[in-house]
């Protein structure tokens, strides 16, 4: 399914088991909060769903419903940031009276649906640096008794969140690495304006990249380092938390480099890298106009390639988009 961004810049979130509970109350702030609605439940809703909102009908454990829900979503609204998967069956199944239709209904409500509406999702959510939201409780970990399929459900759900963040991390949901070059030439902003800046000397650096790292600790303690799956920090911190990494030309003193060491352990699931090619300038002799290309930009570029697609991506010859290159479109 594949979404528009919005014209208005209205975020749309989805959520599921929004008839009553957590799912209403989670309905009712993000509308008070300024978002555009879309709520899913089996059961009806009534008359004080968000005026500006869409409520869908439907059974999440059918996967042939799931297609019908995306539909209409898609027809209502023109992007999508954020899908809270709060829709949970429970009843009792104790052991030696479960039948299969439990099965399909606890695990189907409780597993199957979070999966494949996330999986729905995630190329719009990506684009957006949107949100998953999967609700889990305390028998994730802690079995009830007389409960055992809701139990092993959400103890599931809970694996398949975290899977979802190795899953989501590895294909980049944080968006591109941020490259700072030191003491290169300017014209290398021109490969990727919006991933690769130039600065003098490390000195110049440092203050930035200091607020920033202040900026992800202030959002670390508000949001929760537990939280904090895929390296992405909201709280108080507006933008995702993306991998930064400087590149110098020129090694740095001791006392940057203790500055830079500090800077990199910050943070919890963010954090910064720092890598300094191994030859100097002066090092190196001075090019002629017979040299090929200069050693220390090439050196740079080889680097920056080691650190992954992002990074090659974004020295090499980026998209110069902020979603990379090839995922077309959220996280």
């Amino acid at each position: 399914m594949t979404f528009n961004h919005p014209s208005e810049g209205k975020h749309t979130v989805l959520i599921t088991g929004a008839a009553g509970g957590i799912g209403r109350a989670t309905v009712n702030l993000f509308a008070e909060s300024g978002w555009r609605v879309i709520g899913v439940d089996r059961a009806v809703y009534g008359e004080a769903f968000p005026a500006d909102g869409l409520f869908v009908q439907a059974d999440i454990s059918q996967p042939e419903q799931l297609d019908t829900i995306f539909a209409q979503a898609h027809a209502f609204s023109p992007s999508l940031d954020a899908l809270v998967n709060n829709a949970s069956s429970f009843f009792p199944t104790p052991l030696g009276e479960i039948a299969d239709a439990q099965w399909e209904d606890l695990i189907g409500t409780n597993l199957k649906a979070p999966l494949f509406l996330a999986q729905a999702a995630t190329s719009e959510l990506r684009r957006n640096h949107g949100a998953i939201v999967n609700i889990v409780d305390i028998h994730a970990d802690r079995p009830m008794h007389g409960h055992l399929l809701y139990s092993v459900a959400k103890a599931g759900l809970a694996a398949l969140t975290r899977a979802l963040a190795v899953e989501l991390a590895a294909s980049r949901w944080s968006g591109p690495i941020q490259i700072t070059l030191v003491g290169f030439d300017d014209g290398l902003t021109a490969l990727a304006p919006d991933r690769v800046s130039v600065v003098g000397t490390l000195a110049e650096a440092l203050p930035a990249l200091g607020a920033r790292a202040g900026l992800g600790e202030e959002s670390l303690a508000a949001t929760g380092a537990g939280g904090v799956l895929t390296g992405r920090s909201r709280g108080r911190h507006p933008q995702p938390w993306v991998p930064h990494y400087v590149i110098s030309a020129v090694p740095p003193s001791p006392q940057e480099r203790e500055q830079l060491l500090a800077l990199a352990r910050t943070g919890h699931a963010a954090a910064a890298g720092y890598v300094s090619p191994e030859r100097a300038p002066a090092e190196r002799a001075e090019p002629t106009a017979e040299a090929g290309p200069d050693p220390v930009v090439a050196r740079a570029q080889e680097i920056a390639e080691t650190l992954g697609d992002g990074a090659g991506a974004a020295v090499a010859g980026g998209s110069g988009g902020s979603a990379p290159s090839g995922e077309g479109d959220a996280q």
